[in-house]
């Protein structure tokens, strides 16, 4: 009877067509909305530039750690905190958890960005924050 009743469904909505004019209506769109905001943060959020070129990011840094090593640990941190994120989503909430790693990436990235910056302007001084490129791309 179950199966059936499955066999019903996906013969009912394989009859039916959708348009893309279907998720901008109704009950449909603020989903579609939340999605596409979340899409939109990830991706200009600078993910994939940081994971593609962590190991080009720590080599400009000129820390003393090698950069195959920091980019190691970024990934680690990044695995350990999806674990991390499934056992907190359920007592935090999804909401609370994006608006803290949205805060987070953006704190982290401007720092990263201040500290290329100081590199510019005083290498010197830039010398003794050696570890702050890693910190803030292991925050990010």
């Amino acid at each position: 009877p179950e199966i059936k009743a499955i066999q019903a469904s996906i013969e009912e909505g394989n009859s039916q067509s959708a348009t893309l004019k279907d998720l901008l209506v109704g009950p449909v769109l603020k989903p579609t909305a939340i999605t596409m905001t979340l899409m939109f943060l990830q991706q200009f959020g600078g993910i994939n530039a940081v994971v593609f070129y962590s190991v080009d990011i720590f080599k400009a840094a000129g820390t003393d750690m090698p950069e195959n090593i920091s980019a190691i640990t970024i990934a680690a941190v990044q695995v350990l905190f999806a674990f991390v994120s499934t056992l907190l989503v359920e007592r935090l909430g999804r909401k609370i958890l994006l608006l803290i790693s949205e805060l987070g990436m953006g704190v982290s990235l401007l720092v990263l960005g201040v500290y290329f910056y100081i590199k510019e302007q005083d290498p010197e001084q830039a010398s003794t924050l050696g570890w702050l490129p890693l910190t803030s791309l292991i925050i990010y």
